[in-house]
């Protein structure tokens, strides 16, 4: 409270005169009673009834509220997306020799977790690893096309 502020309590209500209303320490209240003559202003007593106020507000939208359980996933432990990310990657760095075998589970792993993630059977802050091994997969993938187009072109020969 700064300095000069003016204390929560009962005052004189500034609305109907006769009166006295709860003053928060910031602003007006809806509670008021009336008038007593017990205590100097804004001296509330031991048997001053106490401004009720709203239950916690409800939690925002997508979001759970303060203290509910989290929910459970069908896997909640699944290293797929990690696993299909880090497959995806060995196919890709060895793309020029038959990394692709690689690179095709990693973005089948990856995509199969991004949809357990849209059916809500995992948790939606892995998403993002099962998107990027789906995509570190597929580039792998269509890198690997112009090596078997130029195989091809050339006759296998080495």
């Amino acid at each position: 409270m700064g300095a000069g502020a003016t204390p929560a309590g009962w005052y004189p209500d500034p609305e109907q005169p006769g009166g006295e209303r709860y003053w928060n320490g910031s602003l007006w209240t809806e509670d008021r009673r009336p008038a007593t003559t017990a205590g100097a202003p804004g001296t509330p007593s031991a048997f001053d009834p106490q401004p009720q106020y709203a239950a916690t507000p409800a939690a925002p939208a997508g979001y759970a509220a303060y203290g509910a359980p989290t929910p459970q996933y069908k896997n909640p432990s699944s290293q797929m997306a990690g696993w299909g990310l880090g497959v995806s990657i060995v196919g890709l760095v060895f793309v020029c020799c038959g990394g692709v075998l690689l690179s095709i589970p990693g973005a089948v792993m990856g995509w199969v977790h991004m949809k357990g993630v849209e059916r809500g059977e995992r948790d939606p802050g892995t998403k993002g690893l099962g998107t990027a091994a789906f995509v570190v997969g597929l580039i792998g993938i269509l890198l690997f096309v112009p090596f078997v187009i130029y195989f091809i072109a050339v006759g296998f020969t080495v």
